[in-house]
């Protein structure tokens, strides 16, 4: 019989209000400095490359011309053509669309943890999602390229959040689906496939992972699944075989960038994904997952648990997820390079961390260890901890704050608008311009170029009408700008 402390009412009470506090005010410090960061957010120079782009050319010109010349990712280049602030003149909106990605991530996380739990209060699904937000968000590679910059979030980010929707729905109405349900996966499935490669294999290796569990359980399968299937299948298709997708493999090609054997790539994903394991595991809360699991133990959702129910089935289980784990990596190697962007690791990095926790919790639904129940009692201890924990160690929250706090975040907000005001008053002109001397961590990814002929630096040119611009490192003085009459 497990070991409780029961308490007077007006405890309990007074217990629970502090555990509601407490996780709440977690949440905030959690989100808010990334928040308040996003109002000195800013185009990177890849923004100006799609600007450029889509100049002189109609909404469905744009569309085809990205899948025909440069890549597949139909749905990000579409979200790219409606909602990007520099096609509407609106480059001060840009921090706009950076609370808006927090926010809904924010929201989707709360929804995708609290799917795989049951029986679980209010204030428990509260302090649960405060636990895995702060896992989330510990190690993130990056924060820029997963919040502020708008080229990575269209691809990744949003291709991740449709991926949560997916798996909220599958498990929450899996067996009793409504049309409308059915009609919002069948969406999903369109566009996920047009995010990017990387999210497309995440989420068609784990649909057909789900479906063969449930074949060897012996469960019937819905047929909209198979619907699915077909539609997932015509889609990652018609993105995989783009005409883009192989200028744009041919070009890395050429950089000398690509391993392009796969045997090759698939010996450096598992070096690479070994060291990025080992990692994550030192430098992140990383037995805090093994911790949070304990406590959680006897709260998965039982479909879960039915599909995974012996060790045989978790062997299975685990070495899918570890298979899928250095394929992903292996593909990357493959496409993009061996200097793996931080944008794609944020991906694997969430998915490390996700199915970590998973798996630890169908290890410990199929063993005999106790479940923590003086902590899950007693979750106020677990939240001080965490709040104590994220303000003396480094990590991407008190870097964030740290960016507040110093004020190179604001600096830097005030270096890019004298930059933009010195472009604006010297139109037509050949520009030579110091490198930026803030570099706040949280937003900042990359600086102009110190060759005027480089791509990144003749897009920025052609958005502000300039000859040509470049940095130039042994510049110490700041821009001269006129002062606006």
């Amino acid at each position: 019989m497990p070991f409780t402390i029961s308490l007077p009412n007006n405890m309990n009470k007074f217990k629970q209000t502090l555990e509601l506090i407490l996780s709440f005010g977690a949440i905030i410090l959690l989100i808010a400095p990334f928040l308040y960061l996003s109002q000195y957010s800013h185009p990177m120079y890849d923004d100006f490359s799609i600007y450029a782009f889509h100049k002189g050319k109609s909404f469905w010109g744009n569309q085809i011309f990205w899948f025909m010349n440069w890549s597949g990712r139909y749905f990000a280049f579409f979200l790219a053509s409606l909602i990007h602030p520099l096609q509407y003149g609106k480059i001060s909106f840009y921090g706009y669309y950076a609370f808006g990605t927090i926010t809904i991530t924010t929201i989707s996380l709360f929804y995708f943890v609290n799917s795989f739990f049951t029986n679980l209060s209010k204030i428990s699904k509260i302090w649960v999602f405060a636990s895995f937000l702060f896992l989330f968000t510990f190690s993130l590679p990056s924060t820029c390229e997963f919040y502020y910059w708008l080229p990575a979030t269209i691809s990744y980010t949003i291709g991740l959040l449709l991926i949560f929707w997916s798996t909220i729905i599958l498990i929450t109405k899996d067996g009793k689906q409504s049309k409308y349900s059915l009609t919002l996966l069948i969406i999903l499935s369109c566009f996920i496939p047009g995010t990017s490669e990387l999210i497309t294999i995440l989420f068609f290796s784990n649909y057909v992972i789900f479906l063969f569990f449930n074949f060897i359980n012996n469960i019937k399968v819905p047929k909209y699944h198979f619907i699915i299937i077909g539609v997932l299948v015509l889609f990652i298709c018609i993105s995989f075989f783009a005409p883009g997708n192989s200028i744009r493999s041919m070009s890395a090609i050429k950089a000398g960038l690509v391993k392009s054997k796969f045997h090759e790539s698939f010996i450096f994903s598992i070096i690479y994904g070994i060291s990025k394991v080992k990692f994550w595991i030192l430098s992140g809360p990383f037995l805090l997952i093994l911790f949070l699991s304990a406590c959680l133990k006897g709260h998965l959702d039982k479909r879960i648990y039915l599909l995974i129910n012996n060790w045989f089935k978790f062997s299975l289980w685990t070495s899918s997820q570890i298979g899928v784990f250095f394929v992903l990596i292996s593909m990357v190697v493959m496409n993009s390079g061996i200097n793996i962007p931080e944008r794609v690791l944020n991906v694997i990095y969430i998915y490390f961390i996700l199915t970590s926790a998973i798996t630890f919790l169908l290890f410990l639904e199929l063993s005999n260890l106790p479940k923590l129940y003086f902590v899950f009692e007693y979750k106020a201890l677990l939240i001080i901890f965490l709040l104590f924990y994220t303000l003396v160690t480094p990590n991407r929250i008190s870097r964030a704050i740290l960016d507040i706090r110093l004020g190179t975040s604001k600096q830097y907000h005030e270096e890019v608008l004298k930059l933009y005001t010195y472009c604006e008053q010297n139109k037509g002109k050949d520009l030579v311009i110091p490198s930026f001397h803030n570099r706040p961590n949280t937003i900042f990814i990359n600086d102009l170029n110190v060759d005027a002929n480089h791509w990144e630096n003749k897009d920025f040119s052609n958005y502000f009408g300039l000859k040509s611009i470049h940095v130039d490192e042994s510049i110490r003085i700041p821009y001269v700008v006129n002062a606006p009459k």
